[in-house]
């Protein structure tokens, strides 16, 4: 899968390889802080300037991008990954392997209350049959992380967003903050085995490794990308 991400503000787009990390590095507070803002509204599906690109086709940039700011507060459990889980789980359902047992436990659970309805004194009324779905959410059917160390369960929300939603790209501001460097070298690992892409966007960035490429646009707006240690770009930008 070829991946792009591009801006009009950018001399050459982001393109995203595997075993590499994309970085984005903001220097100029004004700049950093708009280009978040303009990520914030465009996964709103509002106007920005951001165009991403699948095999050289724009896609949604709303339904297929995820921003976290705050590592801390990665909620597994809003309305869109509940959705697509109990979806999932209603297909595993009826599907071959659960059939049998879904329909026989669906019987006996409505049988069962509708014998109870029946003993009552008066008339009593039910839907006809029971509704999978309304069971998952009677049973508060949620996601849950398994451990409590940080960077693994970043990777953990990876791997249920990359699962449950459509997300392609997960881009992270100022990450690189939180992790020691044998974290960071396991949440690369976790990435090029799985072939995840993210974006890092950070507002200062010391040094680079084999296998991270920087974009850094500096206080004065001048772009300079660099791979390893070795630059390969450098334009300067009138605002």
């Amino acid at each position: 899968m070829k991946l792009v991400l591009s801006h009009y503000s950018f001399e050459s787009p982001i393109e995203f390889k595997e075993d590499i990390v994309n970085y984005l590095v903001l220097e100029n507070q004004r700049n950093f802080t708009d280009h978040l803002f303009e990520i914030y509204c465009q996964i709103k599906d509002e106007e920005g300037g951001f165009i991403l690109s699948k095999n050289d086709e724009n896609i949604e940039f709303f339904k297929n991008v995820e921003l976290i700011v705050d590592p801390f507060s990665l909620n597994l459990n809003n309305k869109k990954m509940i959705g697509n889980l109990l979806a999932k789980m209603k297909d595993d359902a009826f599907g071959e392997r659960h059939y049998l047992k879904t329909e026989g436990m669906l019987s006996t659970v409505y049988s069962t209350i509708l014998s109870i309805a029946r003993d009552q004194n008066f008339s009593v009324t039910m839907n006809e049959g029971v509704d999978i779905m309304g069971l998952f959410k009677l049973l508060d059917v949620r996601l849950e992380y398994t451990s409590d160390k940080l960077v693994d369960k970043i990777c953990e929300y990876i791997s249920i967003c990359s699962e449950y939603s459509q997300t392609i790209l997960f881009i992270f501001v100022n990450l690189r903050s939180f992790f020691t460097n044998d974290e960071l070298k396991d949440f690369y690992k976790f990435l090029f085995y799985n072939k995840i892409h993210v974006l890092m966007i950070e507002s200062r960035l010391s040094d680079i490794s084999e296998n991270e490429k920087a974009k850094i646009i500096d206080e004065d707006l001048c772009e300079v990308t660099l791979t390893g240690k070795n630059p390969t770009q450098s334009t300067k930008f009138e605002v």
